[in-house]
């Protein structure tokens, strides 16, 4: 799936960018939002292990970033070589060999084409494991070969800021739920699904804000908002939901993690 649905999209920006359907900054804009969202999704476990998927979005959009370092990688070893010649190889090979490509193969023509074995060792470990940091692991390779990633606070797009209000709320769901959650984005807010050993989301509910402030809109304020009331012994937090609005008060979790800054991908190799 990495591979088939990860190369779709990575194919897709590039396409897009080289027939000149989009500039540089709104093909470096696909590319930064399918890294943040790969990195909420895997939350350091290898891809493999991420089973709460049904739609494997974190393997179309870590599968592209994985196909981002491979087309770095071909591309710093040649000029003239970048994905599309990577996946020409990987084909060719396939029908040198007689058998369907696999991901061995693919390790195996990248090694021949980039001469960087540490790379697919890298590759490999945020597939499978073992990994402590998949930041870390991406960032390191990024900068080995030069594509250029910033923290940033600005212009958060809408998406990020969902992604981030559903983080704080599944956080206080497992508080209230003894460890279980179940929520979904909708137009309307986040979604909870209705767990009987619950106590506030013992019913299912559309949360639109928390400590009045909107997790769809503005899901990266409501989280630190939350990490600092939380820092109070025995606080508590509140959740507006449903139509007509009513107000929902929810128990600290035990520790809130400092968000993940946004990151942004401000430059990759491009020149062929």
């Amino acid at each position: 799936m990495w591979m088939h649905e990860g190369g779709a999209d990575a194919f897709a920006y590039l396409a897009l960018y080289e027939l000149k359907y989009i500039d540089k900054k709104r093909f470096l804009d696909f590319q930064t939002e399918a890294f943040n969202y790969c990195l909420s999704s895997i939350k350091n476990r290898p891809l493999m292990d991420v089973k709460e998927d049904p739609n494997f979005r974190s393997h179309y959009r870590c599968g592209s970033m994985l196909a981002l370092l491979t087309h770095s990688a071909a591309l710093k070893q040649n000029k003239s070589h970048d994905l599309f010649y990577f996946w020409n190889q990987l084909f060719e090979e396939a029908k040198t060999s007689g058998k369907p490509y696999t991901e061995s193969m693919y390790f195996s023509v990248l090694d021949r084409i980039t001469q960087n074995q540490n790379l697919s060792n890298a590759m490999k470990a945020l597939l499978r494991g073992p990994i402590k940091s998949a930041k870390e692991a991406y960032l390191e390779e990024f900068k080995n070969l030069g594509v250029q990633v910033v923290s940033s606070e600005s212009s958060l797009p809408r998406e990020y800021q969902r992604r981030v209000g559903m983080d704080i709320i599944r956080l206080l769901m497992k508080q209230d739920c003894a460890g279980k959650y179940g929520l979904s984005g909708s137009s309307h807010g986040i979604e909870t699904e209705s767990i009987e050993s619950c106590k506030a989301f013992k019913t299912s509910m559309y949360v639109s804000k928390i400590n009045q402030i909107s997790v769809m809109s503005k899901g990266a304020k409501a989280y630190d908002d939350v990490r600092k009331t939380c820092l109070t012994k025995g606080a508590q937090v509140s959740l507006t939901v449903g139509k007509p609005a009513k107000h929902v008060l929810v128990d600290c979790p035990d520790g809130v993690p400092v968000r993940e800054s946004y990151l942004r991908i401000v430059d990759i190799p491009l020149e062929r």
